[in-house]
């Protein structure tokens, strides 16, 4: 990641994801340029701190697994199809009301536009 990420997304389901783009593939998802954005990061444990404005304003440090491109949006939009891999998603990851080794969730308190700000640890 060369220079901070400071984008503005669409959230539908009240949080917004960075996920490693391996992670959402291996899960029958995949990466969708309309409504999400593609980060290229470092391989291995990418640490970073986020700041999402809106509704709720939020500041948080994590880190995920990466296997050096990530997924920055609304999870949803990953998982379009109908056969019922958005909703094995949503089971596995406990509704991304946790972390964990793929992805980090942010609640964002409610759906509509935000800027969200990403800078590497």
């Amino acid at each position: 990641m060369k220079k901070p990420f400071n984008e503005k997304l669409s959230v539908d389901a009240g949080l917004i994801a960075v996920m490693d783009l391996e992670w959402v593939r291996k899960n029958g998802g995949e990466f969708d340029m309309l409504s999400q954005k593609l980060i290229e990061v470092p391989t291995g444990t990418f640490k970073f701190k986020i700041s999402i404005s809106a509704y709720k304003d939020v500041e948080e440090s994590s880190e995920i697994e990466t296997s050096g491109r990530v997924v920055v949006g609304d999870p949803c939009y990953s998982w379009t199809d109908n056969s019922g891999g958005w909703n094995s998603v949503l089971r596995k990851t406990d509704f991304f009301e946790k972390k964990g080794r793929g992805y980090a969730p942010f609640s964002t308190g409610g759906d509509g536009d935000f800027l969200v700000h990403i800078v590497p640890k």
